[in-house]
């Protein structure tokens, strides 16, 4: 059985990784900060309701229903992404 070989990170590829990882936390927190932050995660269980009417839409034949849905829902997700004017510091 053959040694293993250790590849040891270097200072630089550390200190990288934990500038991302901070980065990452940073914009979580701002995104709890948020005063719109319950609508944001009651996002998520209105997704999981439209996911099933659309397929149940679907499974009726109505796919015209579906698309309507999937534009609706797809519109929803993008405007929660961005930040309202009314919401932006002046």
């Amino acid at each position: 059985m053959t040694k293993r070989e250790y590849n040891r990170r270097t200072d630089e590829e550390r200190l990288s990784e934990l500038e991302t990882q901070l980065e990452k936390l940073k914009s979580k927190v701002q995104q709890e900060q948020r005063s719109d932050a319950p609508v944001l995660k009651d996002i998520k269980k209105v997704r999981t309701a439209l996911n099933k009417f659309s397929q149940v839409c679907a499974n009726h034949g109505r796919t015209d229903m579906v698309n309507s849905v999937m534009a609706f829902l797809h519109t929803l997700e993008h405007q929660a992404k961005s930040v309202p004017s009314s919401m932006q510091p002046k």
